[in-house]
């Protein structure tokens, strides 16, 4: 982050992070890795920030190839410096290929999951973003992410936020939660509260 890009070159700028990432090349091996892979992490990110996205790429590329700590919150980052420049395509095309299988579920990671599903809107496979927004309302129904993608569905289909979200949540069962933690009393609850037609309860379950 002592990295000054306004007074130095594009030549100048690359040839700092390329040391930056030899150094952490060659001391890997005697550092402890979950500090020094965060550590590259918040390098990465500070470059992103700047928008030198390329650069911030080849950090966050080299943490991945180590999969291991921060794993998920580096394929987010990595996947940002794509969207952040309306690269869609390139953006699903590599963490699709290469990150997905290793996050799993959508309940492991809400955000990322709600974030391919509005790629594969912008880029105009409706059908695969609706799946992917069904599926982190029903696998993972008291994240934040459920409740965005509900508003993402409603305004589709010009229908009401409360009613989509109940919809995908109706039928929830203790086993066909992916993310085992989720407390199953309190969707049933969601689900009673709006049945009496009582909204501050069904809001308050929410929040």
């Amino acid at each position: 982050d002592n990295l000054d890009d306004k007074k130095l070159s594009k030549s100048e700028l690359n040839t700092a992070v390329g040391s930056v990432l030899n150094y952490f090349n060659l001391t890997l091996v005697y550092q402890p890795k979950e500090k020094a892979l965060k550590s590259l992490l918040a390098f990465g990110k500070s470059l992103s920030r700047r928008e030198k996205y390329n650069l911030a790429r080849k950090c966050f590329s080299r943490i991945l190839r180590e999969k291991s700590f921060h794993f998920e919150t580096t394929v987010f980052e990595h996947m940002w410096t794509y969207i952040s420049k309306g690269e869609y395509k390139e953006a699903l095309a590599e963490v699709e290929t290469k990150y997905l299988k290793q996050i799993g579920q959508p309940s492991n990671n809400s955000k990322l999951y709600f974030w391919l599903g509005f790629m594969h809107f912008k880029e105009g496979n409706e059908k695969k973003a609706k799946k992917i927004f069904k599926d982190l309302i029903s696998k993972n129904p008291l994240s934040y992410y459920a409740t965005l993608s509900s508003k993402v569905l409603s305004e589709d289909k010009d229908a009401d936020t409360k009613g989509v979200y109940l919809a995908n949540i109706d039928n929830i069962n203790s086993r066909s939660i992916a993310n085992k933690h989720i407390e199953i009393d309190r969707i049933k609850r969601i689900s009673l509260w709006n049945r009496v037609n009582n909204n501050k309860f069904f809001k308050a379950e929410l929040d």
